[in-house]
């Protein structure tokens, strides 16, 4: 699939071929809601600097959400099982020196792990906060501390 989340230099567009490829993802989502995705936006290094996009930083984070947009809106998947984030010019995954490689770092990547309050035994479940648990282990420390690893 990760061929089919490319992008155009400077766009957050997806193509028909792409948002294809979510619609097969959002089969499994809808599925096996115990899955949590995170949406990984990524670019090449090449400066922007536009009305739209501020620079790399802004155009990772609106390439995820584009595809997050496209899962909750056309596939019905559910919001809070889906998590935007950018990271800019700074994963690439190949070189950045020729137009091939910039075009494959100009993708999105997507994650799926299973849902921690689900599989995780020893966790400790903080206040709910803005229909948000924030899970962690808890243990004491050497020296009697209580501490929570999050």
């Amino acid at each position: 699939m990760s061929d089919k989340l490319l992008f155009q230099s400077g766009s957050a567009r997806l193509d028909k071929r792409g948002e294809e490829a979510l619609g097969k993802l959002a089969e499994v989502l809808n599925k096996q809601t115990d899955i949590d995705v995170f949406i990984e936006g990524h670019t090449d290094n090449k400066p922007i600097n536009t009305v739209q996009f501020k620079d790399n930083w802004d155009l990772s984070v609106i390439r995820a959400t584009s595809v997050v947009r496209i899962l909750i809106k056309n596939y019905n998947v559910n919001p809070l099982q889906i998590q935007p984030s950018g990271r800019g010019e700074y994963m690439p995954i190949d070189d950045n020196e020729t137009a091939e490689g910039r075009s494959k770092n100009r993708r999105t990547e997507i994650i799926m792990a299973p849902k921690l309050d689900k599989h995780c035994s020893r966790c400790y479940r903080l206040p709910k906060r803005q229909n948000k648990y924030y899970l962690g282990t808890d243990y004491t420390d050497e020296h009697g501390f209580k501490r929570l690893s999050i």
